[in-house]
């Protein structure tokens, strides 16, 4: 529900910009216990590989959250066991925070990779489908991504997983 109401918003364009100044190595660790319980639970080995310092930008702290949120969701959802790895730090000319989310899950086919970024393209469109959701995470998170000013990049392999890349700028687009 919570991608239907972001989609929405996004659609109707009436986005504010939120500029807050924040800890993204505070705000991913946050986040990410959200999804400790399912993890343990699929005996995924989760890491994170975080800067000792602060990290800090001026953005919107939601939209950022939402991003990860996001990523981390699905890397959760399409690895069954495995590995998931969520990595920040900042770039390499400065001028920005880089965040991977890498998974050794299913990954996607060619097919799935061209269409991954359009609204309600779900893994498997069968009503028999094993995994759950309406097919907006991604969409969601490339959209915000753009909004703030930033890029995201998948790579995958059907099979070897998936590496989400975003990288941000330290002060949103105004």
């Amino acid at each position: 529900i919570d991608n239907v109401l972001w989609m929405t918003s996004l659609n109707a364009g009436d986005f504010l910009l939120g500029k807050d100044e924040f800890d993204v190595v505070r705000m991913i660790r946050e986040a990410a216990k959200t999804f400790e319980g399912v993890m343990k639970e699929k005996e995924v080995q989760f890491s994170l590989q975080l800067p000792e310092e602060e990290l800090r930008m001026v953005s919107d702290r939601s939209k950022v959250e939402r991003i990860f949120k996001n990523l981390l969701n699905n890397a959760v959802k399409f690895t069954p066991r495995g590995d998931i790895t969520v990595k920040v730090q900042r770039s390499a000319d400065g001028m920005s925070i880089d965040l991977e989310v890498i998974d050794t899950g299913i990954g996607m086919d060619q097919t799935q990779i061209e269409t991954m970024f359009e609204p309600f393209q779900q893994m498997d469109g069968s009503t028999q489908r094993e995994f759950s959701g309406l097919g907006l995470g991604l969409t969601v998170a490339r959209r915000l991504t753009e909004f703030l000013g930033g890029t995201l990049r998948v790579q995958s392999e059907t099979g070897a997983g998936t590496h989400a890349f975003v990288s941000l700028p330290y002060v949103a687009k105004s």
